[in-house]
């Protein structure tokens, strides 16, 4: 367990806050995983000419709910605070996608996809959402930090889940 300053720490409850909780606190589902999703949507439906503007608009509003725009203006001390929250973002995303049926499967669940072609999946849904999809909007180097700990994150569950039986 890391050690946190007293800075640190308050930011890291401010994170968490922001991660977890709405306005009346009660809890909700984490802002950063709804954020994610809601890039990949985004990114798998394209973009038009006529639609830039917008999903540039929305890009930018998922981005701050995932903390990029404050981590590239945060201090060393705090950028370890965020590092740290995108490290368990990642975990819970490769989690959810090497664990959720539908996600690893296609024709809606009734057809399981090998376990070499669920880490393709998530390779190609990881550069779609943090590198190709961005880039559109000349955003990607915001991504850049993220896309090494998911990439990070997609090595270890990788090496877990290809070792399985089935």
């Amino acid at each position: 367990m890391q050690e946190w300053t007293e800075k640190q720490q308050a930011l890291r409850d401010e994170i968490m806050h922001q991660r977890h909780y709405t306005i009346d606190q009660t809890g909700k589902t984490d802002t950063y995983i709804r954020a994610w999703t809601m890039i990949k949507n985004s990114a798998e439906q394209g973009v038009t000419w006529f639609g830039m503007k917008h999903r540039k608009k929305v890009l930018i509003r998922y981005m701050e709910d995932l903390n990029l725009y404050a981590y590239v203006e945060a201090d060393e001390e705090s950028k370890a605070v965020y590092y740290e929250q995108w490290e368990d973002f990642a975990c819970k995303i490769m989690d959810l996608c090497f664990r959720d049926k539908t996600y690893g499967s296609a024709m809606f669940g009734l057809l399981p996809i090998s376990k070499e072609a669920l880490v393709n999946k998530v390779i190609h849904d990881i550069a779609l959402a943090t590198i190709e999809y961005p880039e559109k909007f000349g955003l990607e180097s915001y991504f850049s930090v993220l896309n090494g700990i998911l990439m990070k994150q997609l090595e270890i569950h990788k090496e877990v889940i290809l070792k399985e039986e089935v």
